[in-house]
């Protein structure tokens, strides 16, 4: 069994991550603001992590609340700031049963994305992403800090463009961080895949992990066609 270890201990590292994530951030294309936390917080959030500086998630657990990037439509988490949760907070609201994986990031459409520990789509200690709008996991084939450097580098405008609408910039930059966009029709549906189309609300991050959690339960046993085919009344 590993031992256990301090904020000190995982801190006190030669060679950590955050000034090579600092000049990511810097050479960024898109909006990226580093949100702060306490210090008390930062220590805290990397101790349940038990990574050290050295790696990216032991970084921005250690240095900063979460990283809002692209006029805040993807929050990549480090030890959670104005409501939103850390790393392990967030992973332990989403995760039943002691399913092994932990949240890393989460998007203003209420999808996220995690490591995966053994029960994901994908190899251990890649990220996949389940999406509000497949009600799934998707392996995306990069480790964390290669996942945190793609959406840096400006990956996030072609992960999400599909799904984007005329006017998102100023609708997405006015949320609080623990807020997103609550869309009807459902993103997952027929009538729902055009959000330009679609009614739009902000709500709590956690309501619209509750509803999803919700329907990807009901919808479990249904065929994918019939999922996405589902008539929505007004």
């Amino acid at each position: 069994m590993t031992e256990w270890r301090s904020a000190a201990e995982l801190c006190n590292v030669t060679d950590p991550a955050w000034p090579s994530i600092e000049d990511q951030i810097a050479a960024s294309p898109l909006s990226v603001e580093v949100v702060s936390a306490e210090i008390s917080e930062r220590a805290m959030a990397i101790e349940q992590v038990q990574v050290t500086a050295r790696s990216a998630l032991g970084a921005l657990t250690s240095e900063c609340g979460a990283l809002r990037i692209d006029h805040g439509w993807l929050r990549i988490l480090g030890a959670g700031a104005d409501g939103l949760p850390s790393v392990r907070s967030l992973t332990d609201l989403i995760a039943v049963h002691g399913e092994r994986f932990l949240v890393v990031a989460i998007d203003v459409l209420g999808g996220y994305f995690a490591v995966n520990g053994g029960d994901l789509p994908g190899a251990r200690e890649e990220v996949a992403y389940w999406g509000p709008d497949t009600l799934t996991w998707t392996p995306l084939e990069l480790g964390h800090g290669a996942f945190v450097g793609a959406m840096l580098g400006g990956a996030v405008s072609e992960f999400y463009g599909a799904m984007r609408w005329r006017g998102w910039e100023q609708e997405v930059a006015a949320l609080p961080l623990a807020y997103g966009l609550s869309v009807y029709p459902f993103p997952f549906t027929k009538e729902g895949q055009d959000l330009g189309r679609t009614s739009r609300r902000p709500v709590p991050l956690a309501e619209l992990l509750d509803l999803y959690a919700d329907m990807a339960r009901q919808l479990a046993d249904l065929p994918d066609d019939d999922k996405f085919h589902i008539e929505v009344s007004e």
